[in-house]
């Protein structure tokens, strides 16, 4: 999987022919539209409208019939949501004062989101022209945690509402995608009920990651149906004492401001600096708050605790989208009908499949083997979870010789150990952040950190193994193998399979307890198997007439669907040619079969030519009309025959 806004940014297919280049300059006055309109309209979700509770679809707008055209990529949803929240693991004192306790809240704060507002989903469907197509994602938790590890440094740092990297939680930024909550709370209010605003870009969907400029008064509008995700998508981390401090002290009227260091705050002390996803523990620095004001000196004692946070139940208590776009004038529409009455407009697309290893790790190493099926497979990423809850946090297993096998063939072609150099800019290269486009410092630190390294023991001078504590988020880690050159989705020439044997193997640096992939906890085994999450290419196809309009996907035979490979004409012909040979008396619905032999010999005779892969292509294959009929009603029978 790659980065599919670095595509957009980097397009530059119009500067090869400078005078063609400069010619587009030219043009653009008398070829705009004319209507000097730019529209931006919000619509509530319906079929049911919000509140919906869990498990409960909504149905909401990606284009307006207002607009001519959609600017899908400048469109988002936003989303108020609500989860009601357990805390255990924490005792609270019996007794405080009113005015320890206010200490107390200004030092202790949780910070409660996801790290991509797309994680609020747990399933989706989209509409077109009011039916449902074939892009459906039961598993999009799994599909939208790799791709925004994927993501850009430049993409989420400052884009409130839509991603949270750590060290803005951390840092008590507003720039995150979630709620602080100081844990006092939780001693009024437990379970607790909290609620907070996600905005999600259009794009963000990877069928959807394709889509720029979209001419909905030729196509028709879209619609996406959807579902909000309860389990293994919110994360939470300790807040900065510091950072929320100095905004409890920093406020107008306060004439006696103290600073974090005169109660005893500092970030220099032992924090998890890391998230944990919801249902896993965390260890929570608790600053007491025993501040002593009678000698006008403050002190503060801390002590390191294991919490817990879970999710009760949620519900979507608002639905909209916000759909930018335009009008034009009614002779460029009429162009444009003109030209897609005649040819397709093709969008490429990605969608994900997760599948599961039935094996897990164990102290003999890790070496998991499973049989699937794979329709242009363009990437393979793999997960390493430690407990049952890790999906959108996910860590380094620090192996060694690590190594995918797809179809017996190494990928890559050497293995090699998850903390090196070489597994950093395999896996930087295959997401395209590896030029201008930086990774995010979670991932990059993800990557590199070993967690279980050999230091010198101070006292005895010996060198050992330990365990390492992270000093920044380490739960951006995926292992993303590209299976075929980067396309983003414009090729659709994956690889292709109904069995594929999939093999990952690895060894472990230690079998002892400090290795915290066998042993999360230093006390029980992990027993969670590696997942790894297959990339498919896939693409949208769309006509005037709307007739062969459709999402493609799961097609292993492309002689119907491949981008460019039809013309509308060519089509009609075909669906003519086989519309008469199925009306004739001779052709048995049942079997299959010509009951006259003699008529069957000459239906044989009738051919048809086409290009099985690409129209740009000369070489074109004929077979029998019966037989690409069979091909039509079922191309995974003839796929092998005739494709390769």
């Amino acid at each position: 999987m790659t980065n599919a806004r670095a595509a957009k940014a980097l397009d530059q297919r119009e500067t090869g022919d400078l005078e063609a280049y400069f010619d587009t300059f030219n043009n653009l006055i008398e070829k705009n539209s004319g209507e000097h309109h730019s529209a931006f309209m919000t619509n509530d979700s319906y079929d049911p409208p919000c509140v919906v509770s869990n498990g409960v679809y909504t149905k909401v707008k990606i284009t307006d019939q207002a607009m001519d055209f959609t600017n899908i990529d400048k469109s988002f949803l936003t989303l108020e949501v609500s989860y009601e929240i357990k805390l255990d693991g924490f005792e609270f004192p019996q007794e405080d004062t009113p005015e320890m306790t206010t200490y107390k809240d200004a030092m202790n704060y949780i910070f409660i989101g996801f790290k991509s507002g797309i994680h609020a989903i747990d399933t989706y469907r989209i509409y077109l022209n009011g039916q449902q197509t074939e892009c459906t994602q039961t598993d999009a938790i799994y599909e939208n945690a790799v791709a925004y590890f994927m993501k850009s440094k430049q993409e989420v740092e400052n884009r409130p509402n839509m991603y949270t990297p750590w060290k803005n939680a951390f840092n008590s930024s507003t720039s995150v995608c979630g709620t602080y909550i100081p844990i006092y709370k939780f001693k009024r209010h437990n379970p607790m009920r909290i609620r907070f605003e996600v905005a999600i870009p259009f794009d963000d969907f990877l069928p959807l990651s394709g889509f720029t400029i979209y001419p909905n008064c030729i196509f028709g509008d879209m619609e996406m149906q959807l579902k909000q995700q309860l389990n293994k998508n919110l994360v939470y981390c300790q807040v900065s004492p510091v950072a929320t401090w100095n905004k409890f002290t920093h406020y107008e009227g306060n004439t006696e401001l103290k600073s974090a260091a005169d109660v005893g705050l500092s970030d220099d002390l032992i924090y998890q600096k890391t998230f944990s996803q919801i249902g896993d523990s965390y260890m929570f620095t608790y600053f007491k708050g025993e501040v002593s004001q009678g000698d006008n000196t403050y002190s503060n004692e801390f002590e390191i605790k294991k919490i817990r946070l879970t999710s009760l139940s949620c519900a979507l208590l608002q639905c909209r989208s916000n759909i930018n776009g335009f009008k034009v004038k009614d002779t460029v529409k009429q162009a444009l009908t003109d030209k897609y009455s005649k040819e397709f407009l093709i969008i490429p697309a990605q969608i994900c499949k997760k599948c599961d290893f039935s094996q897990g790790v164990s102290n003999g190493g890790l070496k998991c083997n499973t049989t699937t099926s794979m329709v242009n497979a363009s990437s393979v990423c793999c997960l390493f979870p430690r407990t049952g809850n890790d999906v959108t946090v996910s860590k380094n297993p620090n192996l060694t010789n690590l190594q995918l096998m797809i179809n017996n063939k190494p990928y890559p072609d050497k293995s090699f150990d998850t903390n090196k150099a070489i597994h950093t800019e395999f896996i930087l290269t295959n997401s395209d952040l590896d030029t201008m486009w930086c990774p995010q410092e979670e991932t990059t630190y993800s990557l590199e950190f070993q967690e279980v390294d050999k230091i010198t023991d101070i006292k005895t001078g010996e060198r050992k193994l330990t365990v390492m504590m992270p000093q920044a988020d380490n739960t951006n880690y995926v292992y993303n193998v590209a299976t075929e050159r980067k396309g983003y989705g414009e090729y659709c020439d994956g690889i292709t399979a109904d069995s594929i044997p999939v093999v990952l193997q690895g060894s472990h640096i230690t079998n002892e307890k400090i290795n915290r992939y066998l042993w999360p906890d230093g006390e029980t085994m992990n027993n969670s198997s590696p997942m790894f999450i297959i990339v498919q290419d896939a693409f949208w196809q769309f006509d005037a007439n709307g007739k062969y309009s459709k999402f493609v996907t799961n097609d292993k035979f492309y002689a119907d669907y491949i981008s460019g490979a039809k013309s509308i004409e060519s089509r009609n012909t075909e669906d003519r040619m086989v519309d008469e040979y199925y009306d004739t008396d001779d052709y048995d619905y049942e079997n299959i079969d010509l009951k006259d032999n003699r008529k069957r010999k000459q239906q044989e005779q009738n051919r048809i030519s086409f290009n099985p892969i690409n129209r740009n292509e000369e070489k074109t294959i004929s077979i029998p009309m019966r037989e690409y009929i069979g091909l039509r009603r079922n191309r995974d029978r003839y796929n092998r025959q005739y494709y390769h």
